[in-house]
């Protein structure tokens, strides 16, 4: 890792306030939110078929906007927790 006054700094804070440098971050950048949004689509389709997973991915989206820091794993570990006490008690 580069130290922080190292010397592509200077390099680096010059290039990257270009306009054409700018524009090309934006644009990296809205192709990677349009990707992730169009994998979370595909994935929603198949995943949320029934009662228990709607209401799964639900309460998750709902602590997730409650607690903005809620780690990962945690709502991984949580969610498939759940998911395998719903399908064991039916």
């Amino acid at each position: 890792m580069l130290p922080a006054n190292g010397i592509t700094c200077p390099l680096f804070q010059t290039v990257g306030k270009a306009s054409g440098v700018k524009a090309f971050v934006d644009g990296v950048t809205m192709a990677a939110v349009g990707a992730i949004a169009g994998a979370v689509i595909v994935l929603a389709r198949r995943q949320l078929v029934d009662i228990p997973a709607i209401l799964i991915a639900l309460t998750t989206i709902g602590l997730l906007y409650r607690f903005k820091k809620l780690p990962e794993l945690g709502v991984i570990g949580g969610a498939a927790l759940v998911g395998l006490l719903l399908r064991y008690m039916s």
